[in-house]
């Protein structure tokens, strides 16, 4: 039998089970109706930065990478963003009303990025987005004057191992020179032999030594450069300051709407592909020729039917007739010469139409001349047998006479 993925046996299933379908359309609708709630009106205010990394001039500020641009999306968009908004605000925000709030986009193709905020006054949603662009600012500007301190500590630790290297020399250039140098006190020191140079005394000392000095100043010249702030610096800037919103923008949580529509359509698709699953009851002649694995003749009409089932023996309904007929030639080219034919009619659930259908079929092979045997093997309804029980019935032939059924 075919699977509950195939599309016919889907098709099928929301053809018997439409109600299933559509009640969870129904059901899941109101839900996303009562969720939805009311219409609410906001007002947005609207900044735009253009995002650049940190550079050394401003002058090479503009190639900012794809890649920066992403992580300061996530940056403005963090948790931790949201909470020093909120902190700063002081009126009782969180992060999560905070990020409730705002939208951050980045511009097609470009490095700006516009920050809104919604809120439920224009000024509301102005004064959070200012603080949004200042605390965001400030957060830079720290970043660089963390790194900026940073590196101090690491030049002043350079310029330090720099002089005690310094004072080492000039502590060895000392003690070689001291020989040549008249005693401390002498009053006549013309007497004495002429001081050499110290680069005859002591060259590789001194040739050390400007080596250190050159170091030092570049160093120097490094701290410099770095405390009066002409090394890095923030290039990204505000483009347009928060806005204040005149017109309010009115929201009415249709997507809420139309997702209860969606799930309540998955959810039916579902039941009714499970309800067919695992009904008894087969969804179309298709399915009933796979169960039975032989080609499926057809469907009994629907047509009225005393509850004593002598009537369906004795005279069958006109819509029927034709059905059953067929059905008796279908049955007849089973036949095989010189044998009894065995028709048996069985079901899979009691009160089902069987003794019906096993009754209206004797009447159409009694009526077309045909010797009928009917057999009633139902233990646990046996109404054929109970009827021939109370009076001799037969069915009448074409020639008048009765035959034994």
């Amino acid at each position: 039998m075919g699977g509950p993925l195939e599309l016919s046996f889907v098709v099928s299933a929301l053809r018997r089970y439409w109600w299933v379908f559509v009640g969870s359309v129904v059901l899941c609708s109101a839900a996303g109706a009562v969720m939805r709630g009311e219409t609410q009106t906001v007002y947005e205010s609207n900044s735009l930065m253009f995002i650049s990394p940190p550079s050394d001039s401003l002058a090479n500020a503009g190639g900012s990478s794809d890649r920066y641009v992403a992580g300061q999306l996530l940056v403005l968009g963090s948790e931790s963003s949201a909470a020093a908004v909120a902190e700063a605000l002081g009126d009782g925000s969180t992060a999560q009303s905070i990020l409730s709030v705002l939208t951050v986009a980045q511009a097609t193709s470009s490095d700006i990025v516009q920050l809104t905020i919604s809120a439920d006054s224009p000024e509301r949603s102005q004064l959070i987005a200012k603080t949004y662009v200042e605390q965001y600012f400030g957060a830079l500007q720290s970043q660089l004057d963390v790194t900026r301190n940073t590196t101090l500590r690491g030049i002043d630790a350079q310029l330090a191992a720099l002089q005690t290297q310094l004072d080492d020399i000039d502590a060895r250039i000392s003690a070689a020179m001291e020989p040549y140098l008249p005693p401390v006190g002498a009053s006549n020191a013309s007497s004495y032999p002429p001081i050499p140079p110290i680069e005859q005394v002591v060259p590789e000392l001194v040739s050390q030594k400007q080596t250190l000095l050159g170091q030092y100043s570049n160093v120097s010249a490094a701290k410099t450069q770095l405390e009066v702030g002409s090394q890095v610096r923030v290039t990204s800037q505000v483009v347009q300051p928060p806005t204040l919103p005149i017109t309010a923008l009115v929201s009415s949580n249709r997507k809420i709407l139309v997702g209860g529509v969606l799930a309540g359509a998955f959810l039916g698709l579902v039941l009714s592909v499970f309800v067919a699953r695992v009904s008894r009851r087969v969804l179309d002649e298709e399915e009933a020729s796979e169960l039975v694995g032989v080609p499926l003749v057809g469907a009994v009409p629907s047509f009225r039917t005393s509850s004593d089932r002598r009537s369906a023996l004795e005279y069958l309904a006109p819509v029927a007739s034709p059905f059953f007929d067929h059905l008796r030639v279908r049955v007849d080219a089973l036949d095989r010469r010189h044998q009894a034919l065995v028709v048996v009619v069985t079901g899979t659930e009691t009160c089902v139409g069987t003794t019906t259908l096993a009754a209206a079929l004797a009447n159409r092979f009694a009526v077309n001349g045909a010797e009928v045997i009917v057999v009633d093997a139902d233990s646990l309804h046996p109404e054929l047998t109970e009827l021939f029980e109370r009076d001799d019935a037969s069915v009448p032939s074409p020639s008048g006479r009765s035959e034994p059924s």
